[in-house]
């Protein structure tokens, strides 16, 4: 039977101030023409456990910064010294403290959950003693220094939570003011950004970035390995030849038409960001490129088969925009570069802004408005919610709004970055979004094709269909149920409506309504995906593989090559950015990529009343304990590491 709640109409708001639908108002302004929510309900603020991440990491950055200092030994325990007098620390040395060595998921799992109401004395009662035993992370050695870590970052995370900074973006400014050091100007080498880098760990492949093996597999297992599509052919606004090919592939007995005919052609074509306009905030002029890149498998082989680059175009007209092939030397390089600048910018408006944050955030406030917080399906959604309005409002207010990170980061301006955002969600009906069928419209289920994207999420897109699949069928026994459920009608035609959502494509026709029990699944599935594993998979990658500027530049700082001897009149140093966009790059990428809040499966104890319930969770648990060996085995024999699926360092929302 259902749950009796979801058949009681909600009070009015006359009766009922906290009113759902008052408290969770619709705007179209914020980002428009997409639904934001009006003002962030108190109920919304974030966990101040959530705030002691944000505030470790940031520390990670400090003591960084405080590491440039060349002339300073960095075996001296007092180089990175940082003054908190005013919360009552004073002068703290994060030298002494395990900052890398433990994970700020795992710190923050012994801070107390009412933290931000203790007092001192309070606080000191309520965090471990040394004499309570050894406190272990990652491992059976005790962490030396953790107790002042935990005690640390407790206190100045209290201290910002009083104030009322909470945006993640100005707790970073806040702990950098601690670190009188600064890096500007142009590089002189590669070896500049590099020095960056004191105790920040840079990419797996950063001294191989410019290598083709790496170039390729980026598409697969990087940070936007949503983009490539299988092809039969390049088509005409891509013009490579068979000669193209054959100095790419190293086999003059291939041609594109037998590797199209076997399924072993593959394109990336970044059109989405055609109509960019350059920005040139605030050390422009800047670039951002909408280039097309064309991969093939080889001929031979067993097994996976790894991508091989075959011919680039910086833009997508043919008639002004040459091909590049690995031939052509350090045009190439800069070709490969275009690729990069256009992948950047293409996974944070589409792929994780667009079609994460944006997509989910209006349907979790559909889902407050028309869902009683009763309700089975309401049970299931909210803790995949957690966190969400919260990162969308500060976002919209500062990451994407003018002269902020994104403005000063990527290679558009901020209006024609807002606006490929909104057309990134806007062009994908939600329908297009189910993962088996994503990945079969693009072609790329052929298992020939190394691709660890694919393997691990499929992975965990079925453990979490099974799950929910099997957790609403305790609720609904037939499609005339669903189709009964006022509440859920209600909220399907809010997600689609002009008037609510603006979610396109909602609903088994697409039009707002739910007709059948095997479509709630799978949209109840799609969202669970997205606020977890999806989210994950083009979150985490930001400080895994973002950080490092030459590797993966947000934009580029010259034009792109206009043919192979345009190419040896500008230098390849100067396409990347100055040295203050880098070390702004690797600050902000290392903390929005770091935070792990919450974990996939492990709902709140008793979050789930009903005694039916326990029994297919534990066996979602079980399984994703399975992915996690699974994709650990995996990770031994890949090309290069992909844990950003890894279900343990997978969040239950998206809540940064």
């Amino acid at each position: 039977m259902l749950n009796p709640a979801q058949d009681t109409p909600p009070a009015s708001s006359e009766d009922n101030p906290a009113d759902p639908k008052q408290l969770y108002r619709y705007d179209y302004k914020k980002l428009a023409p997409l639904a934001m929510v009006a003002t962030l309900p108190k109920a919304e603020k974030p966990d101040i456990r959530w705030i002691m991440q944000c505030v470790q990491l940031s520390l990670q950055a400090v003591r960084n910064r405080l590491h440039w200092d060349d002339s300073v030994s960095f075996s001296d325990d007092d180089t990175a010294r940082v003054e908190l007098h005013h919360v009552g620390l004073g002068v703290v040395n994060l030298d002494a403290m395990p900052l890398h060595r433990v994970a700020p998921h795992e710190m923050c799992e012994l801070a107390p959950a009412q933290l931000e109401h203790m007092t001192p004395e309070q606080l000191e009662v309520a965090l471990p003693k040394e004499e309570e035993g050894p406190l272990t992370f990652s491992g059976d050695e005790h962490e030396p220094g953790m107790l002042s870590l935990l005690k640390t970052v407790a206190i100045v995370s209290r201290d910002l939570l009083q104030k009322g900074i909470t945006n993640p973006l100005r707790i970073l400014d806040a702990m950098l003011k601690k670190a009188d050091a600064k890096r500007s100007g142009r590089p002189t080498s590669l070896d500049d950004y590099a020095r960056l880098f004191t105790t920040l760990e840079r990419p797996w492949f950063a001294d191989r970035f410019e290598s083709d093996e790496v170039f390729a597999y980026l598409r697969v297992a990087g940070f936007n390995p949503l983009v490539l599509k299988r092809v039969a052919a390049p088509g005409e606004k891509f013009p490579v030849t068979d000669e193209q090919l054959h100095v790419a592939m190293g086999d003059t007995r291939d041609s594109l038409a037998l590797a199209g005919a076997e399924g072993r052609l593959f394109l990336c074509d970044y059109a989405a960001l055609a109509g960019v306009k350059n920005g040139n905030f605030p050390l422009g002029p800047k670039y951002c490129f909408a280039p097309l890149a064309l991969f093939a498998l080889p001929r031979s082989g067993s097994g996976h088969r790894r991508l091989h680059p075959v011919a680039i175009q910086c833009g997508q007209d043919p008639r002004s925009s040459p091909i590049f092939t690995p031939g052509d030397g350090e045009a190439w390089k800069k070709a490969k570069l275009v690729v990069t600048v256009a992948d950047f910018n293409h996974h944070e408006l589409v792929s994780h802004l667009g079609l994460t944050h944006l997509l989910i955030g209006p349907i979790a406030i559909a889902t407050h408005r028309c869902i009683p917080d009763a309700h089975p399906v309401s049970l299931l959604l909210r803790p995949h919610f957690e966190g969400t309005l919260n990162i969308n409002d500060m976002a919209q207010a500062t990451l994407v709004a003018p002269g902020f990170e994104v403005d000063k980061s990527l290679g558009g301006t901020i209006w024609a970055s807002r606006k490929v955002a909104a057309e990134g969600l806007l062009s994908r009906p939600f329908n297009s979004l189910f993962l088996p069928e994503d990945l079969e419209a693009r072609g790329v289920n052929d298992p020939a094709l190394e691709y660890p994207y694919r393997d691990d999420a499929l992975g965990l897109w079925h453990a979490i269909e099974e799950w929910v699949t099997t957790y609403v069928k305790l609720y609904y026994r037939s499609d005339e149920e669903v189709r009964a459920d006022r509440a859920l009608q209600e909220w399907a035609a809010e997600i689609v409506s002009q008037d609510g959502a603006r979610i396109p494509g909602f609903g088994d026709a697409g039009d707002g309504r739910i007709q059948s029990l095997a479509y709630l699944c799978r949209a109840l599935t799609l969202i669970v995906f997205t606020a977890s594993a999806q989210h994950a998979a083009v979150n985490a990658p930001q400080a895994g593989l973002m950080n490092y500027a030459p590797a993966t530049p947000p934009a580029a700082y010259r034009a792109a090559p206009a043919s192979v001897s345009d190419s040896d009149n500008n230098d390849y140093l100067d396409y990347f950015p100055p040295l203050e966009m880098a070390a702004l790059q690797m600050e902000f990428m290392h903390l929005l990529g770091g935070v792990v809040h919450t974990r996939l499966g492990r709902y709140e104890r008793s979050w789930f009343k009903d005694a039916k319930v326990s029994e297919p969770l534990a066996r979602f648990q079980s399984k994703l304990e399975e992915l996690e060996a699974l994709i650990t085995e995996r990770n031994r024999t890949r090309f290069g590491p992909y844990p950003f699926l890894l279900p343990s360092r997978v969040p239950q929302s998206i809540n940064i």
